[in-house]
């Protein structure tokens, strides 16, 4: 899996010569296939290996459920009901030949085991996530007329209320994205961010790191006794690493201009200096 085509290319080449070429293996060209969802043509082109050739696919099984290229759960599910009408008829004869057993045991045996296989693969699309959850649209719709926009400018207003009810997690996201907008580096596919860049940004962004303002949560100590260990005084949150710290001070150091709030960090235009700061601050504590 890869988020363009010269990062899959990149990861089948590394295959390709790390496994393929110096012990003397080959890419099962059959089974072996490309699959673009929300791509542009040419990215379904076949991809030139060392003596193989991936070509282009429009679905594939996994967990006997099929995916396909539309990214549709309509597309999906029909040949799921047309597997599991052939079960429905099983177990109608399964029913005559026993007729004295237990419903409920038919049922949970040779009904929903058949019927729900693989259901841990089904897709689904927006609208029937949303009602599956029990979201439910707000009176934003009627003011902006966008029911997507509406769901969206109801997340916000919720983050923005957690916040200001005093949860830290909140108040340190809008600190960062104080706007609640999605980043560019998530959107712009033309500037190439290294995978493992992105989430280190993105686990700066979400509080999903190992910073002591986090991994003391974990073991039940008190906020403020999370401090770090640069000077003893100030809790080891995303804010001191970003900006105060005295162990990433020679990274923030070389930024220009000067950053005066954790917002400045993912406001820079660099979307690769972006990722690589966030890298290199976690990579100075773990």
């Amino acid at each position: 899996m890869a988020t363009s085509r010269a990062r899959l290319m990149e990861k089948l080449q590394t295959v390709d010569f790390f496994f393929c070429e110096q012990y003397g293996m080959l890419m099962n060209q059959k089974k072996t296939k490309l699959m673009v969802i929300n791509g542009q043509k040419e990215d379904r082109l076949p991809i030139e290996l060392t003596g193989s050739t991936i070509g282009h696919t429009t679905h594939c099984v996994y967990l006997g459920a099929l995916f396909t290229e539309d990214g549709k759960m309509a597309s999906m599910m029909k040949p799921q009901l047309e597997a599991c009408r052939k079960h429905v008829n099983k177990f109608a004869a399964f029913v005559q030949k026993n007729c004295n057993m237990p419903f409920t045991f038919k049922h949970k045996v040779a009904l929903s085991a058949s019927m729900l296989y693989s259901c841990e693969s089904w897709l689904t699309d927006n609208t029937s996530g949303r009602e599956g959850m029990g979201q439910r649209l707000t009176d934003a719709a009627e003011t902006v007329g966008d029911p997507e926009l509406a769901s969206l400018e109801s997340i916000r207003r919720q983050c923005r209320q957690k916040a200001a009810d005093g949860a830290t997690r909140y108040q340190t996201y809008l600190e960062m994205n104080p706007d609640l907008c999605v980043h560019p580096i998530y959107e712009n596919k033309e500037e190439y961010v290294p995978d493992s860049r992105r989430i280190a940004a993105t686990r700066l962004r979400l509080s999903s790191h190992r910073l002591l303002v986090e991994t003391g949560r974990w073991s039940r100590i008190p906020r403020e006794n999370r401090v770090c260990a640069s000077d003893a005084t100030f809790v080891q949150d995303e804010t001191h690493v970003m900006l105060y710290c005295a162990r990433t001070a020679y990274l923030i150091a070389l930024l220009t201009p000067p950053l005066k709030s954790v917002a400045d960090v993912f406001a820079l235009s660099n979307n690769a200096t972006n990722a690589n700061l966030c890298q290199d601050i976690l990579n100075v504590f773990y």
